[in-house]
């Protein structure tokens, strides 16, 4: 459906062993239709054992940090993800599901 191409890595915010990171995501869309796009996402991550891991993906497992981290959460609110793909040299936006 899709093949990544880079990710651009911008802000960086850290408290303790937790960060949010603003992320751009490109890909090559295959399906439904031949396309390059990008996905503007922020990333929770986890410092453990020395290394960090990306605490988000889906709903289930942000909302399980923020549970369990409610102090960072009111301080580094996760932004909404955005998709748009690239049509003529603009990028569109995309409504994303739930």
């Amino acid at each position: 459906m899709f093949q990544l191409q880079r990710i651009e890595i911008g802000a960086v915010r850290v408290s303790g062993n937790l960060a949010v990171v603003d992320t751009v995501m490109f890909a090559h869309l295959t399906k439904p239709l031949d396309s390059d796009g990008k996905l503007v996402v922020q990333q929770y991550l986890i410092r453990e054992d020395g290394a960090w891991r990306v605490a988000t993906g889906d709903n289930a497992t942000i909302n399980n940090f923020l549970k369990n981290n409610p102090s960072f959460g009111k301080k580094f609110p996760i932004k909404k993800p955005q998709a748009f793909i690239n049509q003529d040299g603009k990028w569109i936006p995309v409504p994303l599901g739930r």
